[in-house]
């Protein structure tokens, strides 16, 4: 039998890889110590959350097949939280579920995917992840790609810095849908 882990006390020590390394290997491809990581992700205070959510992006990016069952839960959280950090890490954690979502799921995280990307009140992380995601529904939904390619286009034109180069790049043939 596996030994109980607390995971609060584990991420409470630091922010460091090696911590988050030892809770994504303590995690393994247990559900239920996933499913208590990403509690703490969605419920405890920075920086516990920061840490917790590392985690999920870490075990998910090893078994993605954790993430599957709370990806309701974590389209909700990324559009609810007001936390930068939280929606940069559940936004490149998305990025790689777009294929699957469901139907409904998958128009939520368009829609935020837009408005993040063109907001420029947000990080620079948050909507430079945000055009990704959007690259990512292009490819899972074609009739798309041209709007995307246009938004990219525009949102090069309109604005200077980073995020517009990237949807600069991204705009002109870049895509991963062509």
């Amino acid at each position: 039998m596996k030994q109980q882990v607390d995971f609060y006390k584990l991420l409470q020590v630091d922010s460091s890889r090696s911590i988050a390394d030892m809770a994504m290997d303590a995690v393994g491809n247990d559900v239920n110590y996933f499913r208590e990581v990403f509690r703490l992700a969605a419920t405890e205070k920075p920086p516990l959350c920061w840490r917790a959510a590392r985690v999920v992006d870490l075990c998910s990016e090893k078994h993605p097949f954790l993430m599957y069952r709370f990806l309701p839960d974590a389209v909700d959280l990324l559009v609810n939280t007001s936390n930068s950090s939280l929606k940069r890490i559940f936004t490149r954690i998305l990025i790689r579920y777009i294929p699957v979502v469901d139907e409904d799921l998958l128009g939520i995280v368009t829609d935020y995917a837009f408005s993040k990307a063109e907001n420029t009140g947000e990080p620079v992380a948050v909507r430079a992840f945000a055009l990704d995601m959007l690259e990512q529904v292009g490819i899972r939904v074609p009739e798309l790609q041209d709007e995307v390619r246009l938004f990219m286009q525009n949102l090069s034109e309109q604005e200077d810095g980073n995020v517009a180069r990237k949807a600069g790049k991204m705009s002109t043939g870049k895509l991963k849908f062509g």
